[in-house]
């Protein structure tokens, strides 16, 4: 007699048992695994790639313009401090740093000269004025005019300035139209950029280009130099920085022979709060005629 073919019952048994085995190890995943309770993807605001940026590890942002929520939150770039407490949260701080030569004035929407951090972001206000006397840093006058027409004077090299009136001439404070070249005696690092330039018009008085601090946070000025545009007429023009009302510096002048002098020197400015100035102050000493400089320094803060 012929034994019945039974691989169809054996088809079946298999398949059940393949069922069996896939539902088990289903049950064993964990319950969120990208999904939510609907079957649809998880709610973005439950990932912890997504938390406010609070200081402990928050959002990690990748272009320089981005904000933290207030608090310090970490960030990929230099640039993410909101005012409170400058980048990098848990892990350390990172350094912001701003250079005088990258100053400017938004043309279509001139309300003040300010200076951006190397990476594009946390702007700090540049607050131009003349002061009260040599000794008191008070304001006297702002420099409230923004004058985008040709100096009238071509040998000042200087575009894009702030000045008392649309018809002044000085004291102003603008960006030099001539980039810096390898011509300039004892010219500083780097080449081919655009100075931040000064023109005081009181020898009783100081030219005053303060940088209002951003955040709370540990500065420090660095690369402080000067450039004098002519050669004659005039003398020497002092630079003095202050830490907040603070003499700091009182050097370099600007030199009648035009040579570039640089002071090697990191001042640590220890830790200040947003809204302090750290002014740079312009001293035309007895003779401000032709005592146009060009000023270059470097801040970090942390």
């Amino acid at each position: 007699m012929k034994a019945p073919d039974r691989s169809p019952r054996r088809v079946v048994f298999l398949g059940a048992a393949f069922t069996a085995a896939l539902l088990a190890l289903l049950a064993a995943l964990p319950v969120s695994c990208g999904l939510n309770n609907s079957g649809l993807p998880g709610d973005p605001s439950s990932s912890s790639a997504h938390s406010s940026g609070s200081g402990q590890g928050g959002n990690l942002f990748t272009s320089s313009m981005s904000a933290t929520s207030g608090m310090g939150g970490a960030s990929s770039s230099s640039s993410a401090s909101s005012g409170s407490g400058g980048s990098g949260g848990a892990g350390g701080a990172l350094s912001v740093v701003w250079q005088s030569w990258d100053a400017q004035t938004d043309p279509l929407n001139p309300t003040q000269m300010f200076v951006p951090d190397t990476n594009n972001g946390n702007p700090a206000t540049l607050i131009l004025y003349q002061s009260m006397t040599l000794n008191d840093l008070a304001v006297n006058v702002y420099l409230p005019a923004f004058v985008t027409t040709p100096y009238p004077d071509a040998t000042h090299d200087v575009e894009n300035y702030w000045t008392l009136t649309l018809g002044s001439a000085s004291p102003y404070v603008g960006k030099s139209s001539k980039a810096r070249d390898a011509a300039e005696p004892s010219v500083p690092q780097p080449l081919g950029v655009f100075d931040l330039q000064l023109f005081g018009a009181d020898k009783d008085r100081l030219l005053v280009a303060a940088f209002e601090c951003p955040f709370d946070g540990n500065y420090a000025v660095s690369g402080i130099s000067t450039h004098r545009i002519l050669a004659t007429p005039g003398d020497n023009v002092g630079l003095k920085v202050f830490n907040d009302t603070t003499l700091v510096k009182s050097e370099p002048d600007a030199h009648k022979d035009q040579k570039w002098v640089t002071d090697a020197k990191i001042y640590d400015l220890k830790m200040l709060t947003a809204k302090t100035l750290i002014r740079f102050a312009v001293d035309c000493a007895n003779d401000c005629t032709g005592d146009a400089i060009e000023i270059a320094w470097t801040i970090t803060a942390n």
